[in-house]
């Protein structure tokens, strides 16, 4: 046996990568490839030998160093193997891998297939014996097969995997999948620990990646790409410590590929221009919507993605356009004295997902009658501190539109916007929503929500018609339901649910003056009787009582909880 650094022997005729591998034995070099293609392409090998080949080619990232021996050649020198094992890697701790012959191969991966041995202590020649033991005996009996040695990276900052394309239908994304809290670097290979992920169209555009560290893990992917053949899909490992340095730690080819519909790229490309062009035009300004730009966003007023999710089939989408969101949701603000909207739908869809139309949404916040100048000022403003907060996508309510005057209203107006309207418009804006607050919180018989309960309760009384009667259930009567859910269903219910946000505002505003004690105010809360209390007592009594199933479901069964899809 012979071991040697990596290097071009003009008598053995072997060329390897440089920096720092070894590889045991000379003949068959593994790796020989020809001189005039070193710096454009490499050829894939073992999971060894492609590691070993891109160490001289690599600018974006390093491939720790490394060392690898094949079945046979431990077989024939195994106190060999392991003396250069320890003087390799200085008796630290080292990873043993598999780099078999049939794992990696452009056809199958045999991902996780074989065994792994973590943090071995290179100086313990037993301890690297049973592992190395424990590696060959995973294999499948092929003298060929490799087992790979790396140094145990230490202080590790990120780790994760990048694939070149959406794995289960080959779509034109990266995709980031790291780990940037545990310090480890086989918690995403391995399915356990803290899983976030990045997806990024094929196409970007550099200057639109905000974030170094997704571009950096994207820059190493494009040079990986570009040593490759030419549309060459990859899963590719890697790992950083915290001197900065990316580490390349594997690479191999995504042999699902064949299974894609190399449609798809070009349908992607299609929805996103679609997109684009989509949004230019509704970021424009409108005659009849105050704001000079918009936001769409998941969450703010309505959060389609909690009720009807990111990804909702068609009739979802179609049910609480009718039901909500094409113009129910502005005519219920209007009653109670907010701006009118009309003609705008409050959500939009874009690629088969939801957004709120963030600039509409605001509109409907303002009350009724302000001079277009202090609604296009109001709305600008709101959206410059959404955007600039985007953490507030789910409380524009509390943290960017002011909805009410409640006890703290000049003190936040001024400590978000001030300057932003000068006294006259102040005090004009103040006075009009002071109005429509002390409207609003009025229990008259004619006042907004003693009406909408009673619209609840007529349409309680219909549903009990119909269950007296055993309504028909053909498709004929479902316009009927409809239109009675819409107009006595959610029409008061965005009444109610805008009440609940009146005074959730001014509860929190009393708490905020010490008007009212946390403590306090968690008490009412919990004193409340509620929908949800009603459902939690019905339920358990459906559980405890069999004979009262009949009745739950007769009162609850159409219900599909966070989400208007019926089936």
């Amino acid at each position: 046996m012979v071991v040697r650094q990596l290097q071009r022997s003009p008598d053995e005729g072997l060329l390897v990568a440089s920096g720092g591998a070894a590889v045991m034995g000379v003949v068959n070099a593994p790796f020989a490839v020809d001189s005039k293609c070193q710096s454009h392409r490499f050829t894939f090998g073992t999971k060894a030998v492609t590691l070993a080949s891109l160490q001289s080619l690599l600018k974006k990232s390093e491939v720790p160093d490394l060392l690898y021996f094949s079945v046979a050649e431990w077989t024939a020198d195994e106190p060999g193997v392991l003396l250069e094992i320890g003087r390799r890697f200085d008796d630290g701790p080292v990873i043993l891998r598999s780099s078999a012959q049939n794992e990696d191969c452009g056809s199958h991966s045999q991902a996780g297939a074989f065994t792994s041995c973590l943090d071995v202590d290179s100086g313990n020649p037993r301890a690297v014996q049973e592992a190395v033991q424990k590696v060959i005996d995973s294999f499948e009996g092929d003298p060929r097969d490799q087992v790979l040695v790396m140094p145990m990276l230490k202080e590790v900052t990120l780790s994760g995997v990048i694939m070149t394309h959406e794995l289960d239908t080959g779509a034109p994304y990266y995709i980031l999948n790291y780990d940037d809290e545990s310090g480890k670097t086989d918690t995403i290979t391995g399915g356990t620990g803290v899983n976030k992920t990045v997806m990024v169209h094929r196409d970007f555009a550099s200057g639109h990646v905000e974030s170094l560290r997704v571009a950096e893990l994207l820059n190493l992917a494009r040079e990986l790409e570009g040593l490759c053949d030419r549309g060459t899909p990859l899963d590719i490992e890697f790992a950083k410590s915290n001197d900065g340095r990316l580490h390349l730690l594997q690479v191999r080819r995504i042999t699902v590929n064949d299974n894609w519909n190399r449609r798809n790229a070009r349908h992607v490309g299609e929805a996103l221009y679609q997109a684009e062009q989509f949004f230019a035009r509704n970021n424009q300004t409108k005659p009849h919507v105050a704001g000079n730009h918009t936001i769409l966003g998941q969450m703010p007023d309505w959060n389609p993605a909690e009720i009807i999710g990111t990804h909702p089939k068609p009739l979802a989408v179609s049910l609480y356009r009718y039901l909500i969101t094409d113009s129910v949701w502005q005519e219920a603000r209007e009653t109670m004295g907010y701006q009118p909207v009309p003609h705008t739908p409050l959500m939009v869809t874009l690629g088969g997902q939801p957004y709120i139309d963030v600039r509409a949404s605001f509109n409907s916040f303002l009350p009724a009658n302000l001079s277009a100048t202090i609604r296009t000022k109001l709305v600008n403003i709101w959206l410059n501190r959404l955007e600039a907060h985007p953490e507030f996508h789910d409380k524009v309510e509390f943290d960017v539109a002011q909805t009410v005057v409640d006890f703290n209203f000049d003190q936040d107006f001024s400590s978000r916007y001030h300057g932003s309207l000068d006294g006259d418009e102040y005090q004009e804006y103040r006075s009009k929503l002071a109005q429509l607050t002390e409207k609003n919180i009025s229990l008259e018989t004619d006042a907004s929500l003693p009406c909408a309960l009673r619209q609840v309760e007529k349409l309680t009384s219909l549903q009990a018609a119909y269950s007296v009667n055993k309504l028909d259930h053909r498709l004929g009567k479902l316009p009927i339901l409809l239109e009675e859910c819409r107009d006595l269903g959610t029409h008061p219910f965005s009444i109610i649910a805008r009440h609940a946000f009146i005074a959730e505002a001014l509860l929190r505003s009393a708490v905020s003056c010490y008007a009212l004690s946390t403590d306090r105010l968690g008490a009412l809360k919990q004193s409340l009787h509620t929908i949800t209390t009603d459902f939690t007592s019905d339920f358990t009594d459906a559980l405890s009582q069999p004979e009262t199933r009949d009745k739950f479901l007769e009162k609850y069964g159409h219900l599909r909880p966070g989400t208007y899809d019926i089936t």
